[in-house]
């Protein structure tokens, strides 16, 4: 893992209580599109069984409302949960950058 994405992927590891493994990768798209990939699944399982648990989780790591009600304008479950999925990567990455 490179260093620059391993606070990251820790840090989303913590976030959902779930070992979120993300392999090496070069640039920070190719990182992103996978951490997408992997988180994905587990937040279509909270938007289906345990909803107030992912609200929560939004609201602590403070992921940007606009870019959520952007989300939930999917078409489709799958097509939410990676629009979240994305949204909370992001933050996070913004998170780890802005700690230095």
């Amino acid at each position: 893992m490179e260093e620059k994405y391993g606070p990251v992927v820790e840090l989303l590891s913590k976030t959902f209580d779930y070992e979120l493994i993300v392999p090496d990768k070069k640039t920070e798209e190719d990182f992103i599109r996978e951490a997408v990939e992997k988180l994905t699944p587990v937040i279509e399982y909270l938007l289906d069984k345990d909803y107030n648990r992912l609200l929560a989780i939004l609201y602590r790591i403070d992921v940007n409302e606009n870019k959520l009600k952007e989300c939930f304008a999917g078409t489709g479950f799958t097509d939410v949960a990676a629009c979240i999925a994305k949204s909370v990567v992001e933050r996070q990455m913004m998170k780890v950058k802005l700690r230095g």
